[in-house]
This record gives C-alpha cells, structure tokens and sequence, in this order.
C-alpha cells in the first residue's frame, strides 16, 4: 500500500517520469489503470528579507505555474480559477519570520474557508468543496500580517480530488 500511495504522490507532483510510463510500455502497464489528476504547483520566492505582507491581502506566487489537466489555471499571480466542480485538496506552506497573531486562510470566491492557521511555518492543508463554476481561489494573510523569510517563501498545490 505505501509503494502504491508513493507512485500516486509522486506521479501527481513531479511529471517528470522517467520516460517509459509515458510510452505505456512500463512493468505496471496493464496491472496499474491510467491516473489522471488536475493539478497545480507554484512557488513564491523573496529576494530581501523582510517582505511584509499586510493583513486582507491575498499573496503572490512568482514561480513558475505547473499545470496539468484543465480544471485549475493561474487567473494572475494571486488568484486560482477552479472550473469543476468536486473536492479540492489545498496545501499551502509559508515560511515567515514570526510567530505572532498572523497566518493565512484560503478563500472561495471571496468567502474565507474555516480558520486561518497561525504559526512558523504556516502550513494550511485543506479540502475545498466547489459546488459553483467558476471558483476563485486565493492564499490571504490573516491576523496583522506576514513578513517572509529570503529565498522560498511559500508553496502552493491544489488537487482536484474528485468531480461528479
């Protein structure tokens, strides 16, 4: 089951196969079935440190956007368009400077969903049931604010777990 649930995870955040399961001609051709999940990945980077982010204000991802499948596409760099209903899966982790009353939420079209989790790191792992297309998705900073640490300063990966 571990073997099973490490190829899952690594098929869904690397793409970067060895090159023989994409031909179909791999020793699990025929044992394992095809696994095609919507994703996305991107990254935040700071080049100074001390790069405040207010509180209200949703965060922008400068890396380089991986898409595959076309549930989830990139609207600018702060904002995720959701075009099929289902569940989400949402990972967020920043890495800030301090651990004071600030953290992040995830919002829906606007709508903040649930709790924003506070600490150092921040790590927000959540589902998100879109029942409207289309969804917006947002990472925004709660509490007073951020202020991240120089180099990566925060991940994002949504997953589109299952649609109707």
């Amino acid at each position: 089951m571990r073997k099973l649930i490490l190829f899952i995870f690594l098929s869904i955040s690397s793409h970067a196969c060895c090159g023989i399961c994409t031909r179909g001609d791999s020793i699990l051709s025929g044992v394992m079935p095809t696994i095609s999940v919507d994703n996305l990945f991107t990254y935040s980077t700071v080049a100074t440190p001390f790069v405040e982010v207010l509180a209200g204000t949703p965060l922008t991802f400068n890396g380089p956007v991986l898409v595959h499948g076309t549930a989830i596409t990139e609207l600018n760099s702060s904002t995720f368009l959701l075009t099929k209903p289902g569940h989400y899966l949402a990972t967020f982790v920043g890495y800030n400077l301090s651990i004071s009353a600030d953290g992040v939420e995830f919002r829906l079209n606007g709508v903040s969903q649930g709790l924003p989790i506070e600490g150092s790191p921040l790590v927000l792992n959540q589902i998100l049931n879109v029942t409207t297309v289309p969804t917006t998705l947002q990472v925004v900073t709660a509490g007073i604010g951020l202020i991240f640490k120089t180099g990566t300063a925060a991940t994002l990966s949504i997953v589109l777990l299952n649609s109707p």
